[in-house]
């Protein structure tokens, strides 16, 4: 099952990775990799950086690694087959790289206890014009809701990528059919390092089996992309920061009192409801054509297959339900968010009812 933590482990290590955190802005032929060696991995590594201190060598994560791939013509497959077996070579393209950059670059970086004390670690390689909207402000807006009107903490993960806060609305609950109960509520996301807006979306929890889908169209909610100003060269100040997100909770408190709204969930329960009654002839060619619709990988595809055969019910709902439940056991949440997102796309828009219910017909005909 996906890693989750309590709203109280979330919030205190956003505010321990808060104090922590260290941007600045630099233009990329100041900066330089080297190779990894015996005594520590690749760094970034800087001089003569405008209006900043001499920067010391970082330690180039995973994600950031990915991101100057992409950034540089090299090419992630090349870029991190370079890093394994000629670390030279790799070194030599991406200084040559670094060189050509014209636009400065935002280096998103983390303090950390290293042998010889604090060091710094690169979370992410940015553009100046990164907006810098985080989740300990972010998430201030849904912790007074949470606290003045009761609502109920379904899951939290903080992952490399992205914070995720679920809640339910205790007063919205509703059968999608006999013996089915579900509850509305909210989904939020945010990405500190470049992978998602913030985004406050509708979210419904199915009672009987605790999953879920998210709703990203038509019904209430709330995205912001991470996009601002070019932003001058050196070290950025964390008071500004937070003057910047003012504006932004305010949007968010007005977008939440939208989403806690019987109308809304009305909207919701009328989709759920008709797909109920849309009979798939043939699930499991229904599971193939999903999967090729939503990226699913072979495992996912098979966990699909599995719960629709556990779940015994052959409509449009089932195997929407099938998906969801496969989600809930994907380890990293991220993917599950994602998976719950594509259950929600499909019931979205009645458009992607009637190809994959046709295509899984021709399928068989044609088998």
């Amino acid at each position: 099952m996906a890693n989750t933590m309590t709203l109280s482990d979330l919030a205190h290590a956003i505010e321990d990775r808060e104090a922590n955190k260290r941007d600045l802005i630099v233009q990329p032929d100041r900066l330089r990799v080297t190779p990894a060696t015996e005594d520590h991995s690749e760094r970034l590594v800087g001089s003569g950086v405008i209006n900043a201190p001499l920067l010391e060598p970082m330690k180039i994560t995973d994600l950031a690694h990915d991101q100057i791939a992409n950034w540089t013509p090299i090419g992630k497959r090349y870029y991190h087959h370079m890093r394994d077996e000629q670390p030279e070579l790799w070194a030599e393209n991406v200084n040559t790289w670094l060189d050509e950059g014209e636009k400065p670059r935002m280096l998103r970086a983390e303090q950390i206890p290293g042998n010889g004390g604090p060091q710094l670690k690169l979370r992410a390689f940015l553009s100046d014009q990164f907006g810098r909207y985080e989740d300990l402000h972010l998430m201030m807006p849904v912790l007074e809701r949470i606290h003045d009107r009761g609502w109920e903490v379904l899951h939290c993960a903080l992952t490399d990528r992205r914070m995720h806060i679920r809640v339910g609305f205790p007063n919205m609950k509703a059968e999608i059919k006999v013996g089915e109960e579900v509850q509305a509520g909210a989904a939020f996301t945010n990405s500190e390092v470049g992978f998602s807006m913030w985004k406050s979306e509708f979210f419904v929890k199915v009672l009987t089996c605790l999953n879920g889908m998210t709703f990203t169209e038509k019904f209430a909610g709330f995205s912001k992309r991470h996009i601002t100003g070019r932003q001058a060269a050196g070290w950025l100040s964390p008071s500004t920061l937070a003057l910047e997100n003012e504006l932004l909770q305010s949007q968010i408190g007005d977008t939440l009192d939208m989403m806690n709204d019987r109308t809304q969930f009305d909207k919701v329960l009328s989709v759920m409801r008709d797909t109920t009654r849309e009979e798939i002839e043939h699930p499991m060619e229904a599971v193939r054509v999903l999967a090729r619709q939503t990226g699913l990988s072979q495992n996912e595809r098979e966990g699909v297959e599995r719960e629709l055969v556990i779940g015994g019910d052959p409509t449009l709902w089932g195997l929407v339900q099938a998906l969801t439940a496969t989600a809930r056991e994907v380890p990293n949440f991220d993917r599950r968010s994602q998976l719950e997102t594509e259950a929600g796309k499909l019931l979205n828009n009645r458009s992607n009812w009637q190809p994959l219910i046709e295509a899984t017909a021709k399928t068989a005909v044609a088998a």
